[in-house]
């Protein structure tokens, strides 16, 4: 079964530019899945949401990557 990311998008510089809040953080986002797929503590979170935290390569930085692990709608299958 295949993951579905969405990555929240946040308001830059410009008022009509929406673009993933990971770049203002200078992460990409292969190391998002990265984490996502290889995390190195899965914790819970607040407000439903989970915390993955890892790392790409050993001794690069650590990430925390928040999302919410939502059950597959039926309708959309």
């Amino acid at each position: 079964m295949a993951m579905k990311v969405r990555f929240y998008r946040e308001l830059w510089d410009h008022p009509t530019t929406r673009c993933p809040a990971i770049y203002r953080n200078d992460v990409v986002e292969q190391e998002a899945y990265t984490v996502l797929f290889h995390p190195g503590e899965d914790l819970p979170g607040f407000n439903g949401c989970r915390l993955a935290l890892g790392q790409i390569e050993p001794c690069e930085r650590y990430l925390r990557v928040v999302y919410l692990d939502v059950a597959p709608d039926p309708a959309g299958m």
